[in-house]
């Protein structure tokens, strides 16, 4: 018996229809299934597209404050360094790196650089005494601001012009210092960091030393002189140093050295006692002194002596010739140099001991 003998048409189309009706069911389940993970899938995209949006808006707005609060500092720096060199806002934009603006730390670093590089802390406000150089426009008697800032805007210089002539037009050198109308003047002289206001590097004198002579007298200062300069190695001749016609300190060889003694060796004590019972200590002492003219800090040397009534009385011995001068103290380096007295040419001064 087969099949079709077994069942009807009926219960065969009924058995199809149900077969084929899970089917149907099974494939709309799945169907849906994935339209749900699809659903899912694009939602999480959807807030992961959120999350980045939000999160890259985030970061552009904090990038944006840390911009602007960067660009604050900076303008603080700015307005620091305007007032602490005594400077235009041009000058800090023009001639002061960005770096030196980032932060605290490189701008005291900076800061520290240009006092080492100009051996003073006042180079942006004392004119110089050299120049940069000794030719036309070398700045004698500018600020370094002021020289820089005259410079930044004329650049010209006649030497670069003939030499680019010269090279450039293959014109002979004779032809080209016709056409420039340049004449040979003798070599520049330039003077970096320090050099231009203490110029060039000479033979350096000692620390000084008071020598009292044999016959008594007050006791005078004595130097010895580098062999080399900037080695330190002093020479065994002594010097004193004195002021010459012109007002200019000159030194001056120490005659009969034998005939003058250390006040701190034993023959030297003995003759200060001799000589001078009443002194009992004499303490070798350096000041920053402030020149409210120049607007200036100013270093000079000299020794407090304290007497046996335990009065003192300051005397000044050394420092800058220029500056001393420019007070009224031609004569400081005498013998028997000034005391100090409470004021100079009717300004008062303040010692600083440093």
């Amino acid at each position: 018996m087969g099949l079709m003998d077994m069942f009807s048409i009926r219960d065969i189309r009924s058995i199809g229809k149900g077969y084929l009706g899970a089917e149907v069911a099974k494939m709309q389940e799945s169907a849906r299934v994935e339209a749900e993970q699809k659903k899912f899938q694009d939602e999480l995209k959807a807030n992961e597209t959120s999350d980045i949006f939000r999160d890259n808006e985030k970061n552009k707005n904090k990038a944006k404050i840390e911009a602007e609060e960067k660009e604050r500092l900076k303008k603080e720096r700015r307005n620091f360094l305007v007032s602490y060199y005594s400077v235009p806002l041009n000058y800090v934009n023009e001639h002061i790196p960005e770096y030196a603006l980032e932060s605290d730390d490189l701008m005291k670093m900076w800061i520290a650089d240009q006092e080492a590089r100009w051996g003073i802390k006042d180079w942006s406000t004392r004119k110089m005494i050299h120049g940069m150089h000794d030719g036309e426009n070398g700045g004698v008697g500018m600020t370094i601001p002021e020289w820089q800032m005259q410079n930044k805007s004329n650049r010209f210089s006649k030497t670069d012009a003939v030499n680019s002539l010269k090279t450039n037009s293959n014109i002979p050198d004779a032809s080209a210092d016709v056409v420039t109308d340049n004449k040979k003047v003798k070599k520049q002289i330039n003077f970096n960091g320090s050099e231009v206001f203490f110029g060039k590097p000479t033979h350096a004198f000692s620390q000084g030393k008071r020598f009292i002579h044999e016959s008594g007298g007050d006791p005078i200062w004595v130097y010895q002189q580098e062999q080399t300069v900037g080695e330190k190695n002093w020479a065994p001749e002594f010097y004193t140093i004195e002021n010459d016609k012109k007002g200019n300190a000159i030194p001056v060889q120490l005659k009969d050295p034998a005939e003058w003694h250390d006040v701190t060796s034993e023959r030297g004590k003995l003759l200060m006692n001799q000589h001078h019972p009443f002194l009992e200590s004499a303490k070798s002492m350096n000041w920053m002194v402030w020149d409210p003219k120049t607007k200036t800090n100013n270093r000079i040397s000299g020794t407090v002596n304290t007497y046996t009534d335990k009065k003192e009385k300051i005397v000044i011995d050394g420092g800058d010739p220029v500056w001393l001068n420019s007070i009224g103290l031609k004569n400081i380096y005498h013998e028997a140099p000034p005391s100090a007295a409470p004021m100079i040419n009717n300004w008062s001064y303040d010692f600083k001991e440093v």
